[in-house]
């Protein structure tokens, strides 16, 4: 059982379509301190990030699925 985490708080990146699977990683990671992002759709994920990336920000990790419709 993880119980806690110690470090700077990161802010993750989940993409994945499966909604359960977005809400498993929200309800694990979230109570240790970390702050989520998450998106179904791999292309609106990129824009995201593009979005990010102009603005100077980025998350820590990004946690994806690696097959998804409309993009693999």
């Amino acid at each position: 059982i993880i119980d806690g985490y110690v470090g700077p708080r990161r802010q993750l990146l989940v993409v994945d379509d499966d909604d359960s699977h977005r809400r498993l990683m929200r309800e694990l990671l979230e109570p240790l301190g970390f702050t989520l992002v998450d998106e179904s759709n791999p292309l609106q994920a990129l824009a995201l990030l593009q979005q990010w990336h102009s603005e100077g920000q980025l998350p820590d990790l990004v946690m994806l699925d690696v097959a998804m419709p409309g993009m693999d």
